[in-house]
């Protein structure tokens, strides 16, 4: 089994989006916040709005309401302000041959539903891959764990013979 692995830890615009994510409702009444992940160049995240909303294009020019367009709008706005006030104005790391995987880790076993690393849909069990291979993991986060020829993996392929 071989694990590929796109590590990436949060930046300054990471911080930025977090931070902006988290301001949102002091901005809005009746607006909450829920599950969220902030990926390299976007953001998944779930805001809840208590109150029947408009759905029109740009209809805070037209009312007072709240709406998903305009809470989000104001989001991209904030994030991009701070960003560029910070110095961030390149942003060519979100290119697809960043994707490339950044670190590569032999693993003495496959995923099984027996090791219970897959379920009986046959779907990866992240919390339990990451958790028997926290160790691992964190070593692909070093330098010497970012070269291919480490002697984590070296040792795994040795037992493959």
């Amino acid at each position: 089994m071989v694990l590929f692995v796109k590590l990436f830890r949060i930046n300054e615009i990471g911080f930025v989006t977090n931070r902006c994510w988290l301001e949102t409702p002091h901005h809005y009444t009746n607006v909450g916040l829920d599950y969220y992940v902030i990926m390299l160049n976007h953001i998944h995240g779930i805001i809840i709005i208590n109150q029947i909303v408009e759905t029109r294009h740009a209809s805070f020019l037209r009312s007072k309401s709240i709406t998903l367009s305009n809470i989000v709008g104001s989001f991209k706005s904030a994030v991009s302000k701070q960003a560029h006030e910070n110095g961030f104005n390149n942003f060519s790391w979100q290119l697809p041959e960043r994707w490339i995987p950044s670190a590569i880790a032999f693993l003495g076993e496959g995923f099984t539903e027996q090791n219970k690393f897959m379920n009986s849909t046959l779907k990866m069990v992240r919390g339990k891959i990451t958790e028997f291979y926290q160790n691992r993991i964190e070593y692909l986060y070093t330098q010497k764990g970012k070269d291919i020829c480490n002697h984590q993996n070296l040792t795994i392929i040795s037992r493959l013979k």
